[in-house]
């Protein structure tokens, strides 16, 4: 159990209720990352270690951006 009598999260959890509104949340993949979304707030539950996925998508996703960038100047 955790805190205030809840059952603790565990991401093996098939699936997991929302810590606001105690509804079953939903898996979503967005950037190779499966996060829990909430059916009724919309809220989301990242496993431990999901944020630094996303963090590192994103930063490759930047990097690709600039490289195209660099592209698309050259050629003007």
């Amino acid at each position: 159990m955790g805190l205030f009598g809840k059952k603790k999260f565990d991401e093996h959890d098939p699936e997991i209720n929302c810590p606001r509104c105690h509804v079953p949340m939903i898996k979503k993949t967005r950037m190779g990352v499966t996060i829990d979304k909430c059916k009724k707030c919309e809220g989301i539950w990242l496993d431990g270690g999901e944020i630094e996925k996303i963090l590192m998508k994103i930063e490759e996703e930047r990097k690709k951006f600039e490289q195209r960038q660099k592209k698309f100047k050259k050629k003007k």
